[in-house]
């Protein structure tokens, strides 16, 4: 996928790039980064993994609960809620936004945000968890990333349920939010 990235930066005749990525977007963009670090004029990493076993999440009975009721998800609105369990605190999505709760602000987007693409098909979900899964950055691209010249920030916060920051202790020099 960090090949079709540089395909369509090709098409588009950009030379260079801010690039950006979330969770599996982010292990596309460090292939990326390794691939092609003179292509970058930054990296910027929202809850990204080194792939593999740094993918599984601790496992309790909040982690298992989740996981039974993303796999049930039929509907956008199930999945959203599902999303929203995942992604932000209790506190955070109870803080009142207008008159609402963030809660509802971001239920509502999530929904349109899935009726408008649809769900996930059994085929798309087998994929990416098999990249995932597969996924693995070598000693020798990190260090193309750490030795690029640009800046890399790695946004992760301390609370996040699916990602474990191994991949950050290993590219040393970074700015971690």
């Amino acid at each position: 996928m960090a090949t079709d990235a540089l395909a369509l930066m090709d098409h588009l005749g950009w030379k260079k790039a801010h690039v950006f990525g979330h969770s599996m977007g982010a292990m596309i963009a460090c292939k990326l980064a390794a691939m092609a670090p003179h292509r970058l004029c930054s990296l910027a990493l929202l809850n990204v993994t080194g792939g593999g076993f740094q993918c599984f999440p601790k496992v309790d009975a909040q982690m298992l609960s989740l996981a039974f009721r993303f796999l049930r998800a039929k509907t956008p609105e199930e999945r959203a809620l599902v999303d929203l369990e995942t992604h932000y605190t209790k506190e955070y999505l109870e803080e009142t936004v207008g008159s609402c709760t963030r809660r509802m602000v971001l239920y509502q987007e999530y929904v349109k945000g899935i009726s408008s693409t649809g769900m996930q098909s059994n085929c798309g979900f087998e994929g990416q968890v098999n990249a995932c899964w597969t996924h693995k950055m070598t000693t020798k691209e990190l260090d193309t990333i750490r030795f690029a010249g640009f800046l890399v920030s790695v946004i992760h916060g301390r609370l996040i349920l699916l990602t474990v920051d191994i991949l950050v202790h290993r590219i040393v020099h970074i700015r971690f939010i």
